[in-house]
């Protein structure tokens, strides 16, 4: 198929993770991920009095954008670990680091939670990248009741980050994910495209200065996702009667 170039060049072309076969290329400009990290940074409330335990790699958007150029333009220290996936050795590292901060999947923290012996504690956890329920929230929250805990919600399309819950509220709505971040916009379509009352399930859209420029190389799956500036996550979700976000699942079973 024919390429069209946009008509400002990409800073990233990141591989979608959502994706079987042969992976999307999303095309996100230094506009997408400023726009995206300064509103990570309004609510992520890391300084540099703070060290970040950084253990996924940085090819995953969430990475990236949310711990990696975050971290950077708040100061905070960084340490990596790159090993195999071992919660009981990350347990050791945050200690042995003296680490504040920490980002992974509700099946890695729900795996330290059931780990953790010692009293040591985090002050910021954010949890990202799988549907999380209410129960492995309530298990993560009370392995560790000192931290700070966000439940966020993102796809590498919206470069990544798109939604976030309060810590204060996460107790209490830890299978939500919140709130629009500052730039984002949502509005959840039936099938018919219409938008759904409150507590019905649609599909997620998404719209803002953080969404991609499109698939590269890929004008026909870019025409699909992208239409009248608003961006279609593949995501089933609704919103509660308070305006939280909840993801249900994806639409094509993926």
């Amino acid at each position: 198929s024919a390429y069209i170039q946009p008509d400002i060049c990409p800073a990233l072309i990141m591989c979608t993770s959502g994706t079987t076969g042969s992976p999307k290329g999303a095309m996100l400009t230094q506009a997408n991920l400023i726009t995206n990290i300064s509103d990570i940074a309004l609510y992520f409330d890391m300084d540099s009095s703070d060290t970040i335990l950084i253990a996924r790699p940085l090819y995953h958007c969430a990475v990236l954008t949310g711990e990696f150029l975050t971290a950077l333009v708040k100061g905070v220290k960084i340490r990596f670990y790159s090993g195999a996936f071992n919660p009981e050795l990350i347990l050791k590292l945050l200690k042995d680091y003296s680490i504040t901060a920490f980002c992974g999947t509700p099946t890695l923290l729900s795996l330290m939670a059931r780990f953790k012996r010692k009293t040591y504690d985090l002050k910021h956890i954010s949890i990202s990248g799988e549907c999380m329920s209410f129960e492995t929230g309530t298990r993560i929250a009370e392995a560790f009741p000192s931290a700070d805990i966000y439940h966020v919600y993102g796809l590498t399309e919206a470069c990544p980050r798109v939604s976030y819950l309060p810590p204060h509220m996460f107790r209490e709505y830890a299978d939500f994910a919140g709130f629009p971040l500052k730039s984002v916009s949502l509005k959840i379509l039936s099938d018919d495209g219409t938008e759904v009352k409150k507590g019905e399930i649609g599909m997620l859209w998404v719209k803002g200065d953080n969404v991609m420029q499109g698939y590269y190389k890929n004008p026909e799956k870019t025409s699909e996702v992208l239409k009248d500036g608003w961006l279609c996550t593949g995501d089933l979700a609704l919103f509660n009667t308070q305006g939280l976000l909840k993801i249900i699942g994806r639409s094509d079973d993926l």
